[in-house]
């Protein structure tokens, strides 16, 4: 892949990456006018790899948070005479590895997987941890019943598990889809959400040990209901070193938003306090708290953001300029109206009926709707700027295949270089894109066309070398040589400027015996190059357009010679609607 493709792409990714922040952006704005509190705000994906946040003493500056942060895989929970108690795991130890894997930075459902890893393979599972600062292995343990924490007796802490049982997953306080918390030490529980609440209360206290006695969902109003009993540990959640150092800049009071530069620098995101079922306290400035209309508004303002910013790019484009094709004519078809009328190339387009033309794709909608049979007027300038003015009434034909009316002209392209294929002859001789030629073997070049008569006029010699002037930066370069061994149509699949190909889309009784796909490339042995077709057909029959003519054609990929006559203009005709031009790749 080429730099131009890769740069392309790089663009693509950055345009995708722009809507996307400014999504995310609209959100922002409008939730800050709404009283949301906003947490996080951050240019690119996570992880996040630079962090600001004001305080009274300045700017709090978190550098890759996302990486100096991990909670301890500590035991928080211990179920009385399970596998986990009876080879020694306590409250508090941090799990460090398991047989040969390390653990100390995954969290409890990595922890979860590795054991069942190693229990799957019939391998007992032996504990290095951390108690208390000395280092200890406990076990092994054989494979339980049921492969998970709870199956061996080991839970996550609570603070841990502060998210899971705000959304009441049972899962958090070690409890089977058909048991119930009898009781927390001698406190009785009559329901699941009396203990979830009580959970995160506890949380946020501090740290203790509470004895969850749990029964089966069925047996829990028996007096004598058969319970387990489960240790458990609750702790503040660790606090994560948030602040790497502080810059005595902006002070005087607390920010609300911490401003993120994240680690995959495309698009944007933002975090609104208590955006989640589950994650809010309650409070007054948490997104779910606000009205629905307030909440309407910020999710609605990311695609009117979007659809603003796409206007100001549009009006931001056309100030600063967007690149339209002179109305100039580049060429003529051949038994065109545009041909019967008269127009040249050269030819600059002034009107078309009255209505002023400033760009080449003007035209086409012009001449769509003028008249079909008053046809309509071009008012053309003729030999360049102050030239002589003209009035011509040019009578559109409709194509069939575009369904819609044309006159058969194609604008004035220049000879600047567009693409070029490595390793090419021109390459070789030091031709670079964006380069102008501005002299082809002596012959001075302006546009495209004056490109394609000095190529004609060495390919009629029989000349294999060509000796070329460009400008290159607004200055003219040395003369470069390139020579050309064998085939000679080689030279325009070189990307100096389009190749045009003229294939078969349609095939009727006037194209026999052409199939659809064929393609033709030479002219009674004569190579056409860029030459127009239907121009060379007419030269090769004169005026009256009668006789026979060899065309070279390629058919799915092999050579061929076909042979057609032609009886006057009509059949001449005809057999042209049934090609179509194309840019060869």
């Amino acid at each position: 892949m080429d730099f131009e493709s890769l740069s392309r792409i790089l663009l693509i990714i950055i345009g995708i990456g722009a809507i996307i922040f400014v999504h995310e952006m609209g959100h922002f704005l409008v939730a800050r006018l709404c009283g949301v509190r906003v947490d996080g705000f951050s240019l690119g994906f996570p992880p996040t790899g630079l962090g600001i946040r004001r305080s009274p003493e300045g700017l709090n500056v978190t550098v890759l948070p996302n990486f100096l942060n991990y909670s301890p895989l500590e035991v928080g929970g211990i179920e009385k005479g399970s596998p986990a108690d009876r080879i020694g795991l306590a409250l508090g130890d941090r799990i460090l590895a398991v047989n040969d894997v390390h653990v100390d930075r995954m969290d409890y459902e990595s922890l979860e997987k590795v054991l069942r890893d190693q229990w799957c393979c019939g391998r007992q599972a032996s504990f290095l941890v951390d108690r208390e600062g000395a280092r200890m292995t406990l076990g092994p343990m054989d494979a339980p019943k049921s492969l998970d924490l709870p199956g061996f007796g080991l839970f996550p802490h609570l603070a841990a598990q502060k998210g899971a049982i705000s959304r009441g997953q049972s899962w958090a306080h070690g409890l089977a889809a058909d048991e119930v918390v009898r009781a927390v030490g001698s406190r009785k529980m009559l329901h699941r959400e009396e203990f979830r609440k009580f959970a995160s209360d506890a949380v946020a206290r501090g740290t203790g040990i509470v004895r969850l006695h749990v029964s089966p969902l069925k047996a829990a109003d028996e007096p004598d209901a058969p319970s387990r009993e489960i240790v458990l540990l609750i702790q503040q959640p660790a606090q994560k070193p948030r602040v790497v150092w502080t810059l005595p800049l902006l002070k005087g009071r607390e920010g609300r938003t911490e401003y993120r530069l994240s680690m995959i620098p495309i698009g944007g995101y933002v975090k609104m306090a208590g955006d989640a079922p589950g994650e809010g306290k309650g409070a007054s400035d948490e997104f779910l708290q606000k009205p629905v209309g307030r909440r309407a508004a910020i999710i609605a303002a990311g695609s009117i953001t979007n659809i603003a910013f796409a206007l100001v790019l549009f009006v931001a484009a056309f100030q600063i300029g967007v690149r339209f094709s002179t109305p100039v004519v580049g060429s003529v078809v051949s038994g065109s109206p545009a041909q019967k009328a008269g127009l040249l190339p050269g030819d600059r387009i002034l009107k078309i009926d009255g209505e002023v033309v400033t760009a080449f794709l003007d035209i086409p909608s012009e001449v769509a709707f003028s008249d079909p049979e008053e046809g309509a007027v071009f008012e053309i300038e003729r030999g360049g700027e102050g030239g002589k003015q003209l009035s011509i009434r040019v009578m559109p034909e409709k194509d069939e295949e575009a369904g819609r009316l044309e006159i058969g002209i194609y604008p004035l392209y220049s000879s600047t270089v567009q693409a070029i294929k490595q390793g090419s002859p021109f390459h070789e001789a030091g031709l670079t894109v964006k380069d102008r030629i501005v002299e082809l073997n002596g012959q001075a070049v302006e546009d495209r066309e004056g490109l394609n008569r000095a190529f004609e006029t060495a390919l009629q010699s029989g000349r294999r070398e060509f000796v070329f002037v460009v400008e290159r930066g607004g200055e003219l370069m040395p003369a470069m040589t390139c020579a050309f061994p064998g085939d000679m149509e080689k030279v325009w699949r070189i990307g100096i400027s389009p190749e045009m190909r003229f294939r078969v889309k349609s095939p009727g009784p006037a194209a026999e015996p052409f199939k659809e796909g064929d393609e033709v490339f030479e002219i009674n042995g004569a190579k056409i190059g860029l030459k127009d077709l239907a121009g060379s057909v007419e030269q090769v029959l004169g005026s009256a357009l009668t006789g026979d003519i060899s065309f070279g054609v390629r058919r799915a990929g092999q050579e061929t010679i076909l042979r057609k006559a032609f009886s006057g203009e009509a059949d001449h005709a005809g057999f042209f609607k049934s090609f179509r031009t194309e840019c060869a790749p």
